[in-house]
């Protein structure tokens, strides 16, 4: 099984987004190759979408290994380091949308579960060529890549727990407030 079988397979289907992150983690192992034994990488993305898995297929970053961070901004983005080296890299515009607005649009209604059988058909044979467009074009084609400032990554490891007054599950007191004058989780604390 080759590499993008293996991030289709690990995501569950094939689609442009996932290409794009596909794309941009290759390119990140381009440029930060090779690490040296003991070394890792650290991934930074600024969407929860589908192009994050194949961060975690390729780049072996995951939130559970705390080598991925997601910081939701909507933004096909992915900075990517190894100790004292990092990268931006930016989708550029247009690319997800290369088909126009009724293409996006459809998108956008697929994959909320909102489409008909039709819609999905059509969305499909329109997605194939986009799709097989990001797997082949060259990487400056797509994308912004810029060397940043690398930055220490604090994997955030936290263990002197506490018992919630309010709910009672344990949580890390890192993760806590005072509120009324109990120890609190912060879910607990955001309740009104």
């Amino acid at each position: 099984m080759d590499s993008w079988e293996r991030v289709v397979a690990f995501h569950g289907h094939p689609c442009c987004v996932l290409a794009a992150g596909y794309r941009a983690a290759l390119l990140a192992l381009d440029k930060l190759s090779p690490l040296q034994e003991g070394e890792h990488l650290d991934a930074f993305v600024e969407t929860a979408d589908c192009s994050t898995d194949p961060v975690q297929v390729l780049l072996n970053c995951t939130t559970g290994n705390r080598h991925l961070v997601v910081r939701e901004r909507g933004k096909h983005v992915f900075t990517v380091q190894k100790p004292g080296k990092a990268i931006r890299i930016v989708l550029k515009q247009g690319i997800i949308g290369r088909y126009g607005k009724e293409y996006t649009d459809l998108m956008e209604k697929v994959a909320n579960g909102k489409g008909t059988s039709n819609e999905l058909e059509r969305f499909q044979s329109w997605s194939q060529p986009l799709i097989d467009y990001i797997l082949q074009a060259p990487a400056e084609e797509l994308f912004e890549c810029r060397e940043i400032p690398y930055v220490a990554f604090d994997p955030g490891f936290a263990f002197d727990l506490f018992l919630c007054n309010v709910c009672g599950e344990e949580a890390p007191t890192k993760y806590s407030l005072i509120k009324d004058g109990k120890r609190v989780c912060l879910e607990c604390a955001n309740k009104e």
